[in-house]
């Protein structure tokens, strides 16, 4: 199955124009993660597996009102939240270069046939 065909960037996707927007970044990120969380660890490809890992427990190492993942929000800082921020974008974009390098492959693939 090619990569375009998952949904998985369609996920980020949404995640990046979550975080996009003039509120809080605490609700831009929970509104990113609800964007990309139905998102198995087992379903992004192996080797971004361990950055989705890391970035999914990151923000659900809190127990608290709200759930998880807002009280692990609640606990950082403004300059922590930016770097979360960004690790969602650098995640978005590993995976759309994939995307788009699976998609070139595809077609260069049915060119030689």
């Amino acid at each position: 199955m090619r990569l375009k065909d998952t949904g998985i960037e369609h996920h980020f996707s949404q995640a990046v124009e979550s975080l996009i927007g003039a509120a809080d970044i605490r609700v831009r990120i929970k509104s990113a993660y609800l964007d990309f969380s139905p998102i198995l660890v087992d379903e992004v490809p192996s080797d971004l597996g361990e950055k989705y890992n890391a970035l999914l427990r990151d923000l659900t190492r809190m127990d608290g009102a709200g759930g998880k993942v807002e009280a692990t929000l609640r606990a950082m800082d403004d300059a922590q939240c930016e770097l979360l921020a960004m690790r969602i974008f650098e995640l978005y974009e590993l995976i759309h270069e994939m995307t788009t390098l699976d998609d070139y492959d595809a077609d260069r693939a049915s060119d030689l046939e």
